[in-house]
C-alpha cells in the first residue's frame, strides 16, 4: 500500500499538539512556579494568550500567502535582506530548541527507564531515530502520531 505524501489538517493539529505537549510539559509547572511563585495561574494564562497571538499570526500569514512557507514569505514581506536575517534567526533558535528538547527528553528517560544509559548515548540515539524518520513520508510521520494521540 503506498502513502501519499500529503497529510489531513487534523493530521497535523495532533502532530502540532504532541509537538508542544511534549517533555515541556512534564516540567513546566515546576519552572513556572520557581520563576513566578504564586502568581503561577496568572503567568500561564498570559503564556498561552500569547503564544495564541504567535499562532493565529502563523494562521493568517499561511492564509495571506498560501503557496509559500515561513522562510518563503518572510522574504516577501520583510525584504531579501531582513527575510534572510530572520530567516537564520529563526533557523538558530529552532537548532537551540530542538537541543534542549532532546536534553530534557533524555534526562527523562535516564532517569525514568534506563538510569545506567549514559545521557549522551541517549541523546545521540534520539536524534539518529528522528533523523531516520524524516527520510520517510510526510503521511508515515504523521500516522505514528494519529496512532499515539488519544483522540
Amino acid at each position: 500500500m503506498k502513502h501519499s505524501d500529503s497529510i489531513s489538517s487534523i493530521q497535523l493539529a495532533v502532530i502540532l499538539i504532541s509537538t508542544m505537549l511534549g517533555v515541556s510539559l512534564l516540567i513546566l509547572p515546576k519552572m513556572v512556579t520557581e520563576f513566578v511563585g504564586v502568581a503561577a495561574p496568572l503567568a500561564t494564562l498570559m503564556g498561552l494568550f500569547i503564544s495564541f497571538l504567535g499562532m493565529m499570526a502563523f494562521a493568517l500569514l499561511g492564509k495571506r500567502f498560501p503557496k509559500e512557507t515561513l522562510i518563503g514569505y518572510n522574504k516577501t514581506i520583510l525584504g531579501k535582506v531582513f527575510g534572510n536575517i530572520f530567516n537564520i534567526i529563526f533557523m538558530v533558535i529552532t537548532l537551540v530548541l530542538f537541543g534542549l528538547e532532546a536534553r530534557q527528553f533524555a534526562e527523562v528517560l535516564a532517569g525514568a527507564l534506563l538510569p545506567n544509559t549514559p545521557i549522551y548515548v541517549s541523546i545521540f540515539l534520539m536524534i539518529v531515530i528522528c533523523a531516520s524518520i524524516n527520510f520517510s513520508n510526510v503521511s508515515t510521520f504523521a500516522y505514528i502520531h494519529f496512532f499515539i494521540f488519544h483522540l
